[in-house]
């Protein structure tokens, strides 16, 4: 891997080790958005804080 001769091991570890933590973050976040039907990040920023976080300022 060409990656880790130019980085080094310890970031290549750093990128197959983030998997597992990732995945339970998806298995836990996922259900959460799609059951309160949230798709983009203004639609959460208006849920959560008001209309008026949706625009811009």
């Amino acid at each position: 891997m060409g990656y880790a001769y130019k980085l080094g091991m310890p970031r290549v570890n750093w990128e197959w080790l983030i998997f597992p933590p990732l995945s339970i973050q998806l298995w836990i976040f996922v259900p959460i958005h799609v059951r309160n039907r949230i798709t983009m990040m203004p639609d959460y920023l208006e849920r959560r804080y008001g209309g008026r976080a949706r625009t811009p300022a």
